[in-house]
């Protein structure tokens, strides 16, 4: 009979192979994070935005978004930095 640890980390494999079926739809949780920036909650925007990053640290959008973020809680040096990252990640945007 295996260990409670051997089978943990067992179905943490699994999963970590598998990561892929799960991935997001950037897109959609950017329109999400939109959504919930307009209605005041921030911190779920700010959460759906880091969210996309965790999967495309390159996401011009997200990136972005997240900048505008921290221009309304007037962390200017974060928003210029992320503003900054998204010009990197797609100059036309």
């Amino acid at each position: 009979m295996p260990s409670r640890f051997a089978a943990c980390v067992a179905v943490t494999a699994a999963l970590w192979v598998a990561a892929p079926a799960f991935a997001i739809d950037a897109d959609k949780t950017i329109g999400e994070a939109l959504a919930a920036r307009g209605s005041g909650d921030y911190v779920r925007a700010r959460s759906l935005l880091q969210t996309v990053l965790v999967e495309d640290t390159k996401n011009a959008r997200a990136l972005h978004e997240l900048g505008v973020l921290h221009a309304i809680f007037g962390e200017l040096d974060r928003a210029a930095a992320m503003f900054e990252r998204a010009l990197q990640a797609d100059p036309t945007l």
